[in-house]
């Protein structure tokens, strides 16, 4: 017998040689002459259910209604018992397999093991806000409770205060109540779960803010949000947050479609979202589930999901693209139905990559993001400069500045963005959990007139985009004559290069590349700025570009004549 999980969880790794360590399991029969041997396999089942714990019966047999006792976390020898996963299911399965012939045919249970993954204890305030804004112009706050591992508290139920900071070059002062207009509390009631969503604010003056805020029995607080600019007057182009590539429950992620949508909606704060399912294992089913969600949840002006999914060649054929459509009905052109047993639509596969370059050409309504994964994009011999704007080049995967690097050699023009690649249900909000999603989830910045699908579609083409690793950082880069990020012309007259950066920590420093030279840096956070009694240390550096990149931790570090 067999219990599977999915391999996204970072469930404790089961073992049977330590009873006083976390994670022991133990196993009996009530056939006194029969012994249990148990193993776990990493990747012993099958896409998602990947990983797998193995009992097999030995020295005798097991006649029909004698049973098998299997304790997940035996705590009667010290074990503290199970670790379950850091991010919250609202219905994680064990599948339950049998085998009992010595065939190799696993044959699925009718009933498995369907459990709540909760979330924590409350532990501290996360507040996200919009990044621009005028003084005319009502704005919004999300404050989150979040446990330690990064979930909605939900059963947080502590008053909270708002107050508002203003910054002023390197001071940062209480910016009196009077001079703004929005709610200054919140108590947090069941039907909130752990997140609030306070409207109404409005600044008489234009400047830099943020806001602080205050809960009860929290271990870590007050909290800060994001740096918000004012202007006088409204811009042409606003500034708006979102992630387009996760995948949820029917893929390789957990959570339903709409589950994520609202998580992204009123959790992340998020002003548009994507949804990216591997193809060669996306159901048509799961492709109707997408587009019910995505009119569910469209609201223009507040609320963007866009339907998509992840093309996925191996990295000799182009390797993993993100395919987004314009419009709520587009077309699914697999790279294979390798996972898929009803082959009736898999006449519509394209592969290799030159195979989708060909059935998109000259498509308005379609564009595709080239992205480091599990099959790592192959840009220097695949690349459509119509259909690929823009590179992803941070997620939960990792950090890929090389990327873009290898596209700047091969002289396109591309912008850049930020996803996470979720697969916790968490898009615009995940933590790290196993070694392939070690990084905190990046985010994509755009530069768009208003929030609709059209708006942003059109700014992901117009490369109008910029890419953080999860904070939300304001930045502006455009040029005296209003030429903006991603704009491409020429000249004779040398641009002037106006920058704004707004950090959610000190910023060091400001560069400027032309390709990978860089041809101006401005410091900001100085050497002589650094605390003399800390040390600070730079660890980098992935082993290949491909599956298995994780950089090695190991190190050391000497001090001589040191003293603290």
């Amino acid at each position: 017998m067999r219990f599977l999980f999915r391999w996204c969880s970072d469930m404790g790794i089961p073992q049977n040689t330590d009873p006083g360590a976390d994670n022991y399991v133990t196993a009996f029969t009530s056939n006194p002459a029969a012994s249990v041997s148990m193993s776990f396999l990493p990747k012993g089942g099958w896409r998602p259910w990947f990983k797998c714990l193995e009992f097999e019966i030995k020295d005798d047999s097991l006649a029909e209604g004698e049973q098998i006792y299997i304790t997940l976390g035996d705590t009667s020898q010290g074990s503290k018992g199970y670790l379950v996963q850091s991010f919250v299911e609202s219905d994680f399965h064990w599948l339950i397999e049998v085998e009992c012939f010595e065939t190799g045919t696993w044959i699925g249970l009718e009933h498995n093991i369907v459990i709540p993954i909760i979330a924590g204890e409350p532990y501290r305030l996360v507040a996200l806000s919009p990044s621009t804004g005028t003084i005319e112009q009502l704005g919004s706050l999300v404050v989150k409770c979040e446990d330690i591992y990064g979930n909605p508290a939900e059963t947080f139920r502590g008053k909270i205060s708002v107050s508002v900071e203003r910054l002023d070059n390197e001071h940062i002062a209480e910016y009196p109540r009077q001079q703004w207009v929005g709610p200054p509390s919140h108590c947090f009631s069941e039907g909130d779960r752990g997140t609030c969503r306070l409207e109404g604010y409005r600044f008489t003056q234009p400047g830099l803010y943020r806001f602080k805020i205050t809960g009860e029995d929290l271990s870590h607080q007050p909290t800060v949000s994001n740096i918000i600019t004012i202007n006088a007057e409204p811009a042409p182009l606003r500034h708006f947050w979102g992630d387009l590539h996760a995948q949820y429950n029917n893929a390789l992620g957990v959570g339903s479609v709409e589950e994520a949508f609202r998580y992204a909606r009123d959790c992340s704060g998020l002003d548009f979202v994507g949804h990216q399912p591997n193809d060669f294992q996306f159901h048509n089913e799961g492709w109707a589930e997408v587009k019910h969600a995505l009119r569910k949840f469209h609201v223009p002006g507040r609320f963007i999901p866009f339907l998509g999914y992840e093309w996925s060649g191996n990295t000799p054929a182009g390797g993993d693209r993100n395919v987004h459509f314009l419009d709520e009905d587009g077309t699914l052109h697999r790279s294979s139905h390798w996972h898929i047993p009803d082959k009736g639509d898999a006449s519509m596969d394209c592969y290799p990559l030159d195979e989708l370059y060909r059935v998109f050409t000259k498509r308005k309504d379609v564009l595709i993001i080239p992205h480091v994964g599990g099959r790592r994009c192959d840009i220097s011999r695949y690349h459509n400069a119509e259909l690929e704007p823009v590179l992803e080049i941070c997620s939960a995967h990792g950090r890929f500045e090389w990327l873009l690097h290898e596209a700047l050699e091969n002289g396109y023009t591309v912008g850049v963005i930020g996803a996470s690649d979720d697969h916790t249900g968490r898009p615009g909000g995940s933590y790290p959990t196993i070694k392939s999603f070690g990084t905190r989830g990046g985010l994509a910045g755009i530069y768009a007139p208003v929030l609709s699908r059209q708006e942003i579609f059109a700014a992901l083409k117009a490369r109008h985009t910029y890419a953080t690793t999860g904070e939300r950082i304001g930045l502006y880069v455009g040029t005296a004559d209003g030429k903006l990020m991603g704009d491409a012309w020429e000249s004779d007259v040398t641009p002037v290069v106006q920058v704004r950066a707004t950090g959610t920590s000190p910023i060091e420093r400001v560069e400027i590349l032309r390709n990978r030279e860089i041809v101006y840096a401005h410091a900001i956070f100085r050497k002589e700025d650094y605390d003399p009694g800390l040390i600070r240390i730079e660890w980098g550096g992935a082993r290949v570009k491909s599956r298995g990149r994780e950089t090695s931790w190991n190190g050391r570090i000497s001090i001589e004549g040191g003293d603290y």
